[in-house]
């Protein structure tokens, strides 16, 4: 019995490991568009070098791919032909109707199978259709800033320009105001802390599209798309901050 509850306990975390090791794929770059299927997240797919979309009014980070593989969609009746295929022009549908969202049209070579008949037929396809994802596993992890991105060089520190940290990512952390004016960061109002106030860096906001950024997003738990920098002359880093959003 023992050996029993210890298998179903293995079985639920291996689930459960598995439920959140899977990214959605939309039909848009956008939350409220569909998601058609999931990946795993260390799908080659997802790891290339593909297209990013920098949605500012959403402050929302998008990737770009073209997906070729085998995908599930739904026909009108008249646009099957004669050999069992949709016909050219056939309208791919996410659900049995019109108004479900338009997955692809068939093009002359494309390759269709009928699944199950009925007024709207269900149908395997592989036509190429771009879909959209979020990396939700660096939106997910808090980024510790590294000690010493930086070399001496003539008794100057210079930022070394291959150092894996210098790299556009993000953060997570409580946005607040800068306190006591510091001589090299009296420019820069806010800052985004750990939940024991340390800080991680502060933020250049020149670049973002908020109207109202203090009562959107001050003293709230935020996520920080941006590039880091190492103040000169000092410890402290700077985010130039593209998106800024709520988790």
């Amino acid at each position: 019995m023992q050996k029993f509850l210890v298998f179903i306990v293995f079985l639920s975390v291996c689930q459960f490991s598995h439920a959140v090791d899977k990214i959605k794929l939309h039909l848009a770059p956008s939350k409220k568009s569909p998601s058609i299927l999931q990946v795993k997240s260390d799908d080659p797919r997802l790891t290339e070098d593909i297209p990013t979309i920098i949605d500012k009014k959403n402050q929302q980070i998008w990737y770009e791919i073209t997906y070729t593989d085998s995908l599930i969609g739904y026909v009108a009746n008249r646009d099957i032909g004669k050999d069992l295929a949709a016909i050219p022009g056939a309208k791919i549908h996410l659900k049995p109707n019109n108004k479900s969202p338009l997955l692809a049209i068939v093009g002359k070579d494309h390759f269709t199978e009928v699944i199950q008949a009925g007024d709207w037929i269900k149908l395997k396809f592989e036509i190429p259709i771009t879909l959209y994802f979020q990396k939700r596993s660096d939106i997910d992890a808090v980024v510790e800033i590294e000690d010493k991105p930086f070399i001496e060089v003539d008794n100057k520190k210079e930022l070394i320009p291959t150092n894996p940290f210098n790299k556009t990512r993000y953060f997570e952390g409580h946005l607040k105001r800068v306190g006591k004016p510091l001589s090299i960061t009296s420019k820069y109002k806010y800052q985004i802390v750990k939940s024991n106030g340390r800080r991680i860096a502060f933020i250049d906001i020149s670049n973002l599209l908020v109207s109202n950024l203090s009562k959107t997003y001050l003293n709230k738990e935020v996520i920080v798309y941006g590039t880091p920098v190492r103040l000169k002359n000092s410890d402290d880093f700077l985010i130039n901050a593209i998106t800024m959003r709520l988790p």
